[in-house]
Parts: structure tokens; C-alpha cells; sequence
């Protein structure tokens, strides 16, 4: 089954998968809408899906090359699955994307099919085509609520006597690791900063901490005191169980 034109300015290795994923499935993809994608680089489409039997459905198609930055990392669709498995039920089916089908892989190429969280594109939109400052407030205030109320109903536990560098590499994790993730590149690149383990950084004549070498070494806490932390679900990356 041929490409729909629009997919064909794509990279080589997206066309690729796409064609697998038509193939495989006996479905025909058309794009209806670029959406807005994150910082990952990976490209988001609203898709009208058709299948063999005719009747048709509307999804999220995710194009992207990820990286596995550590040995045993959970894939995308893996974190996706979790999360809906320890998920309360009534927040899965009002709130949660799920897998239209098992992802696509290519080479190191993935397409991923998720069902629209809501049911609807008009009244659930990403959260990148709000750009008013008294929406964006409401929006976040709404979804915080919503995570800390519904999505760890019935859910808490706690950590005692933890280090705070201790909880920040637990919820971080190889994001916070030399040679690992994205910061450092960051730091190098975008605020010119050749060692990112010094302490602090002069802005505008006001000293601030580094708050990447403070998640590395527990030496620049000095006496901070250990914390009694409480845990339970967050939405990072479709972290399942963070600090």
C-alpha cells in the first residue's frame, strides 16, 4: 500500500516504518494535522486511519529514533503499558492514551499508533496550542489536581530518612549521569558552559547554584537534612513511580 503524498517530504527511514506499519496491520494512513511534538525531536501527526474492513479511526502517530540511554530502560510503549496497568481504571479511560497497536520498529526507526486521551481532539488539545498566560495557569492548576487527586487515589507510600541528592537520582535517573541524557550537551552548547560540575553560575552579577552538580554530588549539600518523601505516580516521560 502506497504512502499518502503528504508522508513522502519525510526522512527515508519514516517513510520506511510507515510502509511496515501499513503492511503489517492492512491499514492506510493519512495525515490529517501536524500536532506539537516535545523536545526529543520525534514528529507528531493527527492520522485518519483505515482499515481492511472500511470503517475508519482517528489516532496519534508518534515518528521517532529514540535513544536507550541505560541497559535494562524501558521502551516507550513499555512506560505506556505500565502506567495504564497501575492506573486507576476511571482515570485510564477519562485520561490515558493507549496503544492502537504494538509499535513499528525499523532499523532504529519507531512508529507508535496511541488513541486520542478524551476521545477528542477538539476538546482535548496538546497543551503547546495554549499560548495565554490565564489559560496555561487554569490548565496546569486542573491538571495537578488531577495527578495528585486521581491518578494516586488510593496510592502513597513513603521513603524515610532519604538523602535529597538520593531522591533527585531516583526520579531523574541517567538524566542526571555524565555522558547521559541531554543536559550536558545543553549546558555546553546552549549556555557555553565547558564543566558542568562547577557549583554555581554568575547571572547578572547574582551567583546561583548548579543545581546539575548538586544532583550529582552529595558533598554541596553540606548538612542538609534527610527527608521522609512521599511517592507515588508523575507523568515524566511516562515514569510510572517517581519521587
Amino acid at each position: 500500500m502506497s504512502l499518502d503524498p503528504e508522508f513522502l517530504s519525510l526522512p527515508v527511514e519514516y517513510q520506511n516504518v510507515l510502509s511496515l506499519a501499513q503492511e503489517k496491520y492492512g491499514i492506510e494512513v493519512k495525515p490529517l494535522q501536524p500536532l506539537s511534538g516535545g523536545k526529543s525531536g520525534a514528529l507528531l501527526y493527527l492520522v485518519s486511519v483505515t482499515f481492511e474492513d472500511g470503517h475508519v479511526e482517528h489516532l496519534v502517530l508518534k515518528l521517532d529514533q529514540p535513544i536507550r540511554w541505560e541497559v535494562g530502560e524501558k521502551s516507550e510503549a513499555e512506560k505506556q503499558s505500565r502506567a495504564i496497568e497501575l492506573a486507576p481504571t476511571g482515570f485510564v479511560q477519562r485520561h490515558m492514551a493507549k496503544l492502537a497497536f504494538e509499535p513499528i520498529k525499523s532499523e532504529n526507526t519507531l512508529a507508535i499508533f496511541y488513541t486520542i486521551a478524551g476521545d477528542s481532539i477538539q476538546q482535548c488539545r496538546p497543551i503547546g496550542s495554549f499560548s495565554s498566560w490565564n489559560q496555561l495557569k487554569g490548565i496546569f492548576s486542573s491538571v495537578t489536581i488531577g495527578l495528585l487527586e486521581d491518578w494516586n487515589s488510593g496510592y502513597a507510600s513513603f521513603r524515610r530518612s532519604v538523602h535529597p541528592r538520593t531522591l533527585l537520582e531516583q526520579w531523574l535517573g541517567y538524566r542526571i549521569k555524565s555522558g547521559e541524557g541531554h543536559i550536558d550537551n545543553f549546558l555546553e552548547v546552549a549556555c557555553q558552559i565547558i564543566n558542568p560540575n562547577i557549583p554555581g553560575f554568575i547571572v547578572q552579577g547574582v551567583t546561583l547554584p548548579n543545581p546539575l552538580a548538586y544532583a550529582r554530588d552529595d558533598k554541596l549539600w553540606a548538612s542538609a537534612r534527610s527527608l521522609d518523601a512521599m511517592v507515588g505516580f508523575l507523568h515524566g516521560d511516562l515514569n510510572e513511580q517517581c519521587a
